[in-house]
């Protein structure tokens, strides 16, 4: 009888836990569940980096496949930040404005270090780097951006993406000339390799202030073309 008892609680613990898994891997499908616990991650990701990020609406399909709407994430402008002006002291400037974001990612390959990704898909996307990128800014709206990668290795470091559209895009990009060289050794060692990449209706102006008169800038626009790389 004390076996047997010992052997009934060493179930009921070891079961416990499982069904919990299981019982907040089904919660995690549900829509009410799915939007509350993107409203506390974009909480937390707000806190942590000092920028007002919101989400309106999520969707997640089994087993990977994650809609999300109405994505905004805006940052304080340094330079207002100690003005007595409150009405600029609370101005943002738009980092990213996505109406909606498509992901599905292939479950299995994942327990071996491998990212499928069968779609990403982005729709009416406004993008600003502001100064994330030292050297340069990047802006503009983006009518679709949509890729397919079946090759991310996450131990090999390297990244194959089979094909790539970039579609009524309108995008700006200003290098700087005030950012000293960077000196720091890279530990970046991915490689990133971009089979087909089509550009539709895209316009592209990059302004260049070295070794041109102020203002100078490149402008290229594309009506629709294929651009094919060669593997790694």
């Amino acid at each position: 009888m004390l076996m047997k008892r010992y052997a009934k609680w060493a179930g009921i613990t070891v079961l416990t836990p499982l069904a919990l898994i299981f019982l907040l891997s089904i919660l995690l499908y549900l829509p009410p569940v799915q939007n509350w616990a993107v409203k506390q991650v974009a909480a937390y990701a707000s806190e942590s980096t000092g920028m007002d990020i919101s989400v309106k609406q999520v969707r997640l399909v089994f087993p990977l496949k994650l809609g999300v709407e109405g994505v905004k994430v805006l940052q304080p402008i340094d330079s207002l930040k100690n003005s007595p002006n409150l009405a600029l002291k609370n101005k943002r400037d738009t980092v990213a404005d996505i109406q909606k974001m498509v992901v599905d990612v292939q479950l299995l390959p994942l327990f071996e270090s491998q990212v499928m990704v069968d779609e990403l898909n982005f729709t009416q996307m406004k993008v600003n780097t502001t100064n994330f990128i030292h050297e340069a800014r990047i802006k503009g709206n983006v009518g679709n951006l949509r890729l397919k990668a079946h090759g991310i290795d996450l131990v090999k470091e390297k990244v194959r993406v089979n094909h790539a559209l970039l579609a009524d895009a309108r995008l700006s990009v200003e290098l700087s000339d005030t950012v000293p060289p960077d000196t720091t050794p890279s530990t970046n060692f991915w490689k990133v390799n971009i089979e087909k990449l089509k550009l539709k209706n895209t316009d592209f102006v990059l302004h260049m202030p070295w070794r041109y008169p102020p203002g100078e800038c490149l402008f290229w626009r594309c009506g629709g073309a294929d651009y094919l790389s060669r593997p790694l």
